[in-house]
């Protein structure tokens, strides 16, 4: 940061430093999100993809990357301004500028009480407090002894390399160092520096527990006996854990981790709940993984195994099935029904608006079978014994999911608040359903679009300085003398 600083006010007359500036301070300002909503209200109602997710923090990754350009800057610019006799008022502010970050540094290091009470001053125990209001008042008080220390240790470690990077520097303009040391110096001071802020957050582990933890568990093998298409729910004392670690085994959970997931999923979670048997059957779970016993008439204890027990839901359905009706009812109805285990899938399904179609109940030899089932494309053999609808046990998202019979688009409903549905007429068909979002497209042709100009203003700025130079290299033929001579 001091060397980022440095090279701004070293170099302020340059366009493109002037730029890398602006573009920090931009981001900064976007940064503190609603806590500066001048800015950040209208790029969130207003700019294309802003508001989709973590816009404050990853607009950071700008200053990220601009700071440490910026400090280059700042090096070069000490570097190209050696000299043998240094200006006496350059001098004197070089030397009290050592002397002091010299004695904040002792400071630090025998007196770190200075640097708390500056933290405590600024930053009382009761600011925290408001923040934590629920929190125990001796947690709260360890806590904050606890930030105060950290704060003392970095104003120490942060003077510290401040003095030893501008000691090597004043003593290269000095020319008592060398650039290859100075070089070396530097480098070391930056890793150490974040070296030392990167290695608190990490939990380094051995490699064997690192093996152990990608070892399938004996339960896994047992289900990858299965091979038909089937979700699980894995509970640990009878909740649901945030872990996608079954999924490395390529075993479909109904539930797992996502910071980003949709707000209808939570809702189902919120009000009917993953314990829900109801829930179960429109998520296809066809198995419950638990680490305590389960008594319910639902279950059957397929596997006992040392840790983890195997249940099979007795009412299991598959993935994809036809239903006799349909009926209309708001989203909080269609949850409480859910809830409260009021109806039955294969009979019904609800709809949020009234579609206005027609259905029939399906008939013996109605039936749906998945024959390819990929991250962005789905297939299905389809026969009808009318016009069907059908339910699939498949997030409904509109935003580029489509649904392609027998080669022809169809509509996609959404059924039971989450999942999707189709009407098949009568017959044997070919069911797709195929990720396509525009979106995806249009920023594919544009960014191919801008390229491909790039490609060519790089090619057109070689030529064209390639035809200077030529030009500015060769001579123009002496007076009296054969021109061809310059030429050749």
């Amino acid at each position: 940061l001091a060397l980022a600083i440095a090279g701004f006010v070293r170099n302020r007359k340059n366009p493109f430093v002037q730029y890398l500036g602006l573009m920090i301070f931009l981001s900064l300002l976007i940064s503190f999100g609603k806590e500066f909503p001048l800015l950040y209200d209208p790029m969130f109602k207003y700019f294309p993809m802003f508001n989709k997710f973590r816009g404050p923090s990853m607009i950071l990754t700008v200053v990220q990357i601009l700071i440490p350009v910026l400090a280059a800057y700042g090096i070069a610019s000490f570097v190209g301004n050696r000299q043998q006799n240094i200006p006496a008022a350059s001098e004197k502010k070089w030397k009290y500028s050592l002397a002091g970050l010299g004695i904040l540094f002792v400071l630090g290091a025998v007196a770190p009480g200075f640097y708390k009470a500056i933290y405590s001053e600024f930053v009382p125990m009761q600011m925290i407090g408001k923040k934590l209001a629920n929190a125990n008042p001796q947690v709260l008080s360890l806590l904050y002894d606890f930030y105060n220390d950290r704060v003392a240790l970095d104003f120490m470690f942060a003077f510290g390399f401040l003095f030893v990077a501008f000691g090597a520097l004043y003593r290269y303009l000095h020319q008592r160092l060398s650039l290859t040391v100075l070089g070396l110096v530097l480098i070391a001071v930056v890793v150490a520096d974040l070296w030392r802020i990167d290695f608190q957050p990490m939990d380094p582990r051995t490699r064997i527990e690192q093996k152990d933890i990608f070892t399938a568990p004996d339960y896994v093998h047992y289900l990858k006996q299965d091979t038909t298409l089937f979700r699980v729910l894995l509970f640990e004392n009878g909740q649901p854990p945030y872990d996608n670690k079954l999924a490395y085994w390529k075993i479909q959970s109904a539930y797992g981790y996502q910071g980003a997931k949709m707000r209808w999923f939570q809702d189902i979670d919120d009000v009917a709940g993953m314990g829900n048997p109801l829930v179960w059957q429109l998520m296809n779970v066809k198995y419950i993984i638990s680490n305590t016993p389960d008594s319910s008439q639902v279950l059957s204890l397929v596997y006992n195994g040392p840790q983890y027990k195997v249940y099979a839901n007795r009412a299991y359905v598959p993935r994809a099935f036809f239903v006799n009706r349909y009926e209309v009812a708001t989203g909080i109805d269609m949850l409480r029904k859910m809830e409260s285990m009021t109806f039955n899938v294969r009979d019904v399904s609800y709809f949020t608006d009234n579609p206005g179609i027609s259905i029939e109940p399906p008939k013996e030899g109605a039936q749906a079978e998945y024959v390819h089932y990929g991250l962005q494309n789905i297939e299905l053999n389809v026969t009808a014994t009318g016009n069907n609808l059908l339910f699939l046990s498949e997030s409904y998202y509109p935003k580029g999911w489509k649904a392609i019979l027998d080669g022809n688009e169809i509509p996609i409903y959404r059924l039971n608040y989450l999942f999707r549905g189709v009407v098949v007429p009568a017959g044997t068909h070919k069911l797709e359903m195929v990720f396509e979002p525009s979106s995806f497209y249009t920023g594919k042709n544009v960014s191919l679009g801008m390229n491909v100009v790039l490609i060519a203003a790089l090619l057109f700025a070689g030529y064209d300085y390639r035809k200077k130079r030529g030009a500015a290299v060769i001579p123009p033929a002496p007076q009296g003398e054969n021109k061809n001579v310059a030429s050749r």
